[in-house]
């Protein structure tokens, strides 16, 4: 039998005779279909410690593939390591976690894999470590009152509320943020896996985006960003928030 299918299921018999007599034999066959990933977790996933994980998993096949998860190397931690439908969720990471997970997806006579590396960070001094810039005025969107300057600032910020959860990536309009140069981020943000970076803050004045310019350090904190100021070039000019 050649690419057997489901209708071939069934019992098949064999005889055998000659002159001295006759005599058979009785087999089932049972087909299955190869279970196929329809849902395949990220090969890489950088986390920081202390933050939760969500890898999904699924497959089909016939019968329905059985999916479960394991580690390659390193104990499985059962109060922390749940799997359920076939998504992986490990609470509280730490540095330990970091490795390779495996889900299989198994049917009888036959298992598939893919595989996750999980690559957890110890959580960065600056991330935990930083101050709070809160304040509405230093929004994008606020049109500037006063000519604050941001010549004081010195160490590593976080925006927070009002002054909303990032420096903006685009150049703001002139006179926000209550500011005469508002500043900007020109590049994109680091992911975790860049650690800490250094990026330009361009500032918009006299119809120039990047009229005066200051590097500085961000770092990704897995759910929030972080910059190292050191003052501006002159006054008056501000380090922008938006969200």
């Amino acid at each position: 039998m050649v690419l057997a299918e489901k209708h071939d299921i069934g019992f098949y018999i064999c005889y055998a005779k000659n002159y001295l007599g006759e005599t058979s034999a009785v087999t089932s066959l049972v087909v299955f279909s190869l279970p196929k990933f329809i849902i395949r977790p990220p090969h890489s996933v950088s986390k920081i410690s202390g933050s939760d994980l969500s890898l999904n998993c699924s497959a089909i096949g016939d019968p329905t593939p059985t999916i479960s998860w394991k580690r390659s190397k390193g104990a499985w931690v059962e109060e922390r390591m749940k799997v359920s439908r076939g998504t992986l969720k490990i609470s509280t990471l730490s540095e330990g976690d970091s490795g390779i997970y495996i889900c299989e997806a198994k049917v009888p006579y036959y298992t598939i894999q893919t595989r996750t590396e999980l690559r957890v960070k110890v959580l960065a001094v600056e991330c935990t470590s930083y101050s709070s810039l809160t304040s509405g005025d230093r929004k994008t969107t606020y049109i500037s009152q006063s000519h604050q300057c941001d010549s004081n600032l010195n160490g590593w910020y976080r925006f927070q509320g009002a002054a909303g959860t990032r420096m903006p990536t685009s150049c703001p309009p002139l006179k926000r943020c209550n500011s005469y140069a508002p500043g900007w981020l020109n590049g994109e943000h680091p992911t975790v896996a860049d650690g800490k970076v250094t990026r330009q803050v361009c500032f918009h004045w006299n119809s120039s985006c990047c009229r005066g310019s200051k590097n500085i350090e961000v770092r990704n904190c897995g759910s929030f960003y972080v910059y190292h100021f050191s003052g501006t070039p002159t006054c008056s000019l501000r380090y922008c928030g938006s969200d």
